[in-house]
């Protein structure tokens, strides 16, 4: 004769299998809120990270806009004849009594040079920054998914 197993919530075991099962649901539900929190945030450093590249692209446009147009009226004014032409530049430009001085062009070109390579450090700096959360996200993203995932659950991965 089999004995039939005790089912009732009396039974020690039931109680304790019942609690370890109670236990392990409210973990799932822990992990999964993580899980969703993570996501958001990734989605939030993506929206930004996306934001600060065109951002930085429409810099840079509007600088190259405002160069080429600065070249393009030098370009005009220097092909323009007035007419006149002096036998002394060198003495009405002082060239010949003190040495040559850069021009407020040059000056202005170097120092826009000078912040177009900050900026091109900044946004490699920034790509890097974002690659690297990107990585631990993934990271606690893989950590999560082995108390995350069901057998008839799959892990959506970025």
């Amino acid at each position: 004769m089999s004995k039939t197993p005790d089912f009732s919530p009396s039974n020690p075991i039931y109680s304790a299998a019942q609690r370890a099962l109670e236990s392990s649901e409210s973990s799932h539900k822990q992990t999964t809120a993580e899980l969703q929190r993570t996501r958001t945030a990734l989605q939030g450093i993506r929206t930004t990270h996306q934001q600060e590249l065109k951002k930085k692209d429409k810099e840079l446009e509007r600088m190259a806009s405002k160069w080429n147009k600065l070249s393009d009226a030098q370009l005009k004014l220097s092909t323009v004849p007035a007419g006149l032409k002096c036998a002394n530049v060198g003495i009405v430009h002082g060239s010949e009594l003190i040495p040559r001085t850069p021009s407020l062009l040059d000056t202005a070109l170097d120092d826009a040079e000078k912040a177009r390579e900050q900026l091109i450090e900044e946004v490699g700096r920034l790509r890097r920054l974002v690659v690297k959360v990107v990585n631990q996200i993934q990271a606690v993203l893989f950590h999560v998914q082995g108390f995350v995932t069901d057998k008839n659950e799959q892990v959506i991965l970025f």
